[in-house]
């Protein structure tokens, strides 16, 4: 979704339901490396929803690093493109019970 859809949503969200709360956050994944949240908090039949969606760098390429010494153990190094980008939507529903956000699968909607 480029930003374009996502400004036609927001503006369809705004008019049909009303946006309760919105913010937008940018946490550093590696050094120099960005990812950026866009949340919209708005009501639906008296359910607060929360939709959110991240912007974050394509990972390129994956490389597993392994040591033989047993304390050094093994990890992953990223490797991101510099000019493409992933976006994912989520879509939440407040749970009174768990007092805490549950996510909707979008495949069944």
């Amino acid at each position: 979704m480029d930003n374009s859809k996502w400004g036609r949503l927001r503006h369809k969200i705004s008019n049909v339901f009303g946006i309760a709360k919105e913010y937008s956050e940018e946490k550093e994944i590696k050094k120099g490396i960005k990812e950026k949240k866009e949340v919209l908090i708005f009501f639906i039949s008296g359910r607060e929803m929360k939709l959110e969606r991240t912007i974050r760098p394509k990972v390129e390429n994956v490389k597993y690093i392994y040591s033989r010494l047993t304390y050094r153990g093994a990890h992953q190094e990223y490797q991101y493109s510099s000019t493409e980008t992933v976006e994912i939507m989520k879509l939440y529903q407040w749970d009174k019970k768990t007092n805490n956000w549950a996510e909707i699968n979008l495949d069944k909607l």
